[in-house]
């Protein structure tokens, strides 16, 4: 097999997932092993969360002036032991750090400690913490070794999720594949978060439209009452991505008429069910929120002010466009580097060349899907293509918005809390948005061979990713 044929070979689903277990797993283990406990973002109240869960206490409360519950005291002086790495470069992992969390029991007393942050999310979001948390204490595995375990269960699962949607994804799917070999992927991926099932869920959501776009199939009432389930649990999760909603009314989703008289195969739009199935997955949104709220939530400390944001807002509606012009440029970096990989508490940078090297390989993907012919995958037609545009830009101004409104000190011209991570479910809708060629001949040849060189750095950027990831933990955490 000629050496263009081979590397075509890895656009198919089997062996793109085959690649990337053989990239995530190994890189994934070295995360967990080289990260002290704890200095990921919000780990501390994800595993907190995720206790509380599995203590049966669904709903958090009230504690002090913000929220949270009652968590084992021997895991609350666990996670002091390390608190203090965060976000302090200068403060490494030592022997006295592993010595005194060595060995920790789960104890009995109860300590009431505040988690603001995650009190609110939906048990479900927690679903593989949880399970492994439960059978670790019922085994009596230690403290730091359920950590530790529930890092890898999280890993695995994610990893498992990652290759189902490779499997479902055409046009997609080495998208799925890059962007889930970042190190910011990767690094959730190990980590005790709800971005464990956010991120490979939203993933397995766009394959799924994806092959929906290609097969051009009547969609039928289970299939479709899947997909909306699927998208209330990411949006539940992360409300801003309420915006995938809108991927609900794609031409290309046609519908399968319900006749009184038996089975039927006509196709047809189905406007009014689309509006139905769209404020009912708000509904049941709004109604999960709510409830997991409701006992814990808080309301944000000056000078922030949500009433007070949106006051401000209304009375000032040219400023948001200066707003967003000014976050971008001041921000738009962070926001790209931290989405490539600032690993840690965001301490934790790779070196410039890396990012460059991301940005180049973010080029070749896009390369690669102009470059696809028609016929390999059905061309994606326009009105399909504007309703994801209007999908992602709607996603990413909720994420903008709802951080101005709920972290934003009140009349700042620049969004505080945005993080690159927050656009990494969305980044492989991009490949929806790019048309393909049509073209024959020898120019046909020489594009083919242009498009097997881009797929070849696509598929060979996970190496420079692991060695990158490896000098920067290292420096940051051990030399």
């Amino acid at each position: 097999m000629r050496f263009y044929e081979w590397v075509s070979s890895f656009l198919s689903g089997q062996r793109l997932s085959w690649l990337y277990v053989c990239y995530a797993v190994p890189i994934g283990l070295f995360l967990i092993l080289a990260t002290p406990p704890f200095q990921t973002p919000d780990s501390i109240n994800h595993f907190f969360r995720a206790i509380q869960i599995s203590e049966g206490h669904f709903l958090s409360e009230r504690a002090g002036n913000t929220s949270g519950g009652p968590i084992d005291e021997s895991v609350v002086g666990f996670t002091d032991i390390f608190f203090p790495m965060a976000a302090r470069p200068a403060v490494k992992f030592d022997a006295s750090m592993a010595a005194r969390a060595a060995g920790r029991k789960w104890g009995g007393n109860k300590r009431v400690v505040e988690f603001p942050g995650t009190a609110i999310y939906p048990a479900y979001a927690y679903l593989p913490q949880v399970v492994t948390i439960g059978i670790a204490r019922a085994i009596g595995v230690s403290v730091p070794a359920t950590y530790r375990l529930t890092c890898i269960v999280d890993l695995l699962v994610s990893i498992a999720l990652t290759v189902a949607a490779l499997l479902l994804a055409r046009r997609t799917a080495l998208w799925i594949f890059a962007v889930a070999l970042l190190p910011s992927t990767l690094m959730l991926y190990s980590s005790v978060s709800q971005e464990v099932l956010l991120v490979p869920v939203c993933f397995l959501l766009i394959a799924a439209l994806d092959r929906a776009l290609d097969e051009r199939k009547p969609v039928e009432r289970a299939p479709l009452f899947g997909v909306v389930l699927v998208a209330v649990a990411c949006i539940t999760a992360r409300p801003p991505y309420v915006g995938l909603l809108l991927l609900l009314f794609c031409p290309a989703l046609v519908m399968v008429r319900v006749h009184n008289d038996g089975p039927n195969t006509d196709r047809h739009y189905g406007a009014e069910r689309r509006i139905v199935w769209l404020f009912a997955a708000v509904l049941a949104c709004s109604a999960v929120i709510v409830m997991s709220s409701r006992s814990a939530w808080a309301p944000v400390p000056p000078p922030r002010s949500e009433a007070g944001q949106i006051a401000w807002l209304l009375h000032n509606p040219l400023e948001i466009g200066r707003v967003a012009w000014t976050t971008l440029r001041q921000n738009g970096v962070f926001y790209f580097e931290s989405m490539i990989g600032v690993l840690g508490w965001l301490d934790t940078h790779m070196h410039k060349d890396y990012y460059r090297a991301s940005g180049v390989m973010g080029l070749a993907l896009v390369a690669v899907t102009l470059l696809e012919r028609r016929g390999a995958v059905r061309a994606i037609r326009p009105a399909d293509r504007l309703i994801v545009a209007l999908a992602l830009l709607t996603s990413i101004a909720m994420i903008f918005g709802a951080l101005y409104v709920s972290w934003t000190p009140v009349g700042r011209r620049v969004v505080d809390g945005v993080q690159g991570r927050y656009f990494l479910p969305l980044l492989p809708l991009l490949a929806l948005l790019l048309p393909a060629r049509s073209s024959s001949g020898a120019e046909s040849r020489a594009l083919e061979a242009l498009k097997v060189t881009c797929v070849a750095i696509v598929l060979i950027f996970p190496i420079y990713t692991f060695t990158e990831t490896i000098e920067a933990m290292l420096s940051r955490f051990y030399l």
